[in-house]
């Protein structure tokens, strides 16, 4: 099972020319096999930057867009929890120091999970299984 970082949701979402091969493979496995998409509630966070400084441009109003993600069947929001943000705090040093980073891969952690990123600093850091 898989969490996917916010940009490779995007692409998957909108850019899928963008998808690695190797990720392409791994969302099309899933999907044959019915598996929800993961991602964490940061995921919706940064998306929300992302359109509101036009990096991104959404099908849909924000305020419409980001709550159907959420209501959406075929997709698992994470929750930021206690164990999310205990763990998202012992993350070493190695590992990036952006905040989001560090939920999102406490995210995949703590469900036991394979995080799908491109960011090559995630990894590198050896922090989290990363596919």
């Amino acid at each position: 099972m898989f969490l996917l970082d916010t940009h490779v949701f995007w692409w998957l979402l909108a850019e899928p020319e963008r998808l690695s091969a190797s990720h392409a493979v791994i969302l099309d496995q899933a999907e044959a096999e019915g598996s929800p998409l993961q991602i964490s509630c940061y995921s919706l966070w940064e998306l929300g930057q992302m359109a509101a400084r036009g990096r991104i441009l959404p099908p849909e109003p924000l305020h419409l867009w980001l709550p159907s993600i959420d209501q959406d069947p075929d997709i698992v929001v994470h929750p930021l929890t206690g164990a999310v943000a205990a763990d998202a705090v012992q993350l070493s040093d190695r590992f990036p120091k952006d905040p989001g980073d560090r939920i999102i891969a406490a995210t995949a952690r703590v469900h036991g999970l394979t995080l799908l990123t491109a960011d090559w600093a995630i990894r590198k850091s050896d922090e989290v299984p990363v596919a």
